[in-house]
């Protein structure tokens, strides 16, 4: 073998091989990624349709009672809920809604949430409708992992995709609490234990 030779040879295992080993590790990891991407994107869509659509969220408890509520009330937490009273829209002048209130937020009340997301669609500086629940029971966590079971009603404003969670039962706040609970006890919220 000549010196040329062993010079080709040098050059390619020196150059070449290198590069081509970094090459086919780039692209195999490249190709992890997009399965793990994959995997995903697959999760997402199954959780989005999983989801409740438009038609699927709950009929108002008295559609006569609507905008009769007071403006304020709970903001989220006690994990169940019995009864949409109302649908909210707020618009913030601020955000460039009409301004009715002196510079202050104010809300329209609807008895469905398609009516709600219309107004709130067409509506300049309108946030997303949110629900107002009557809770006949809740959940308390005055601090993390301390769950106290409070008979007492209350209303609180919810963001509507919290209404895909089962309406409570009699047996809803028990199981929660119950030692026997599965190690994510919010599975028994979603509907899924």
């Amino acid at each position: 073998m000549g010196l040329a030779a062993i010079v080709l040879w040098m050059t390619v295992l020196l150059f070449v091989f290198p590069f081509a080993y970094v090459a086919v590790r780039y692209f195999r990891s490249r190709s992890e990624h997009h399965k793990q991407l994959d995997e995903i994107r697959r999760k997402l869509d199954e959780k989005q349709a999983s989801r409740p659509g438009v038609e699927s969220y709950p009929d108002v408890l008295d559609a006569s009672l609507v905008g009769t509520y007071p403006a304020l009330s709970k903001a989220g937490g006690g994990y169940v809920w019995d009864e949409v009273l109302e649908y909210r829209v707020w618009c913030c002048p601020s955000n460039g809604a009409e301004d009715l209130k002196d510079g202050g937020d104010y809300y329209h009340a609807f008895a469905s949430y398609t009516e709600a997301l219309e107004f709130s669609n067409r509506t300049a500086g309108a946030d997303e409708p949110l629900a107002l629940v009557l809770q006949r029971e809740f959940i308390d966590e005055p601090e993390p992992e301390n769950y106290i079971h409070r008979k007492e009603e209350r209303i609180t404003e919810w963001p509507v995709t919290f209404l895909s969670r089962p309406r409570r039962n009699d047996r809803t706040i028990p199981d929660f609490l119950s030692p026997e609970a599965p190690p994510n006890r919010l599975d028994i919220l979603r509907g899924l234990a």
